[in-house]
C-alpha cells in the first residue's frame, strides 16, 4: 500500500508555509491510518491523501474489479455510509445518488476496510495521535454540490 501523492507533491502545490505544513501532516495521518492494511482477498491498490474533504481508497475485489471507497468523517445525525467506525463513515463511490445498489463484493470490501480502520483508529487515538481532518458527507455535498470530487479510476 502506498500513498498515491507524496508529501513533496502536496507541499509544492500549497500556497503558504502553513498550508504546506498542514498538507504534509495530513499525508502523514493518512499513511498512519492505512499502514499495514491487509484485507485478505480484497486489496487496497492506492490511498489518496485528503482531497475535497475525504480519503479515497482504490480497492480491488477478489475478482479483480476496481472500486473507490470514500472515507469521510462520521456524522451521527447525517448520511451513513455502507460501514462506519467511531470517527469515519465509508461510502462506495459508484457515482450514484444514494439509491444505486452497491455490488456485494464492493460492499463487503468496504466493510472489511472499516473493520481495519476501526482497529487502527483505536490504536492511534490511544497513542494520542491525531486522525486525518475530514468533512462529513453533508459538508462535502454542500462544498461540492456538483459532485466532482472523484479521481479517475
Amino acid at each position: 500500500m502506498s500513498v498515491a501523492v507524496g508529501a513533496a507533491a502536496i507541499t509544492a502545490s500549497a500556497a503558504t508555509t502553513a498550508e504546506a505544513a498542514d498538507a504534509g501532516t495530513q499525508v502523514d495521518r493518512v499513511a498512519a491510518l492505512f499502514d499495514g492494511v491487509d484485507l485478505g482477498a480484497w486489496s487496497v491498490d492506492e490511498v489518496h491523501p485528503v482531497r475535497h474533504g475525504s480519503i479515497v481508497a482504490v480497492m480491488r475485489t477478489p475478482g479483480g474489479e476496481r472500486f473507490h471507497v470514500d472515507v469521510l468523517r462520521r456524522d451521527p445525525s447525517g448520511a451513513c455510509g455502507i460501514a462506519e467506525t467511531p470517527s469515519f463513515s465509508l461510502f462506495v463511490a459508484n457515482r450514484g445518488d444514494g439509491e444505486t445498489i452497491t455490488g456485494e463484493d464492493q460492499g463487503r470490501g468496504a466493510m472489511l476496510l472499516a473493520r481495519f480502520l476501526s482497529d487502527r483508529e483505536a490504536r492511534l487515538v490511544a497513542a494520542g495521535a491525531p486522525l486525518p481532518e475530514l468533512l462529513t458527507h453533508g459538508e462535502r455535498m454542500r462544498a461540492f454540490p456538483d459532485g466532482r470530487f472523484f479521481p479517475r479510476a
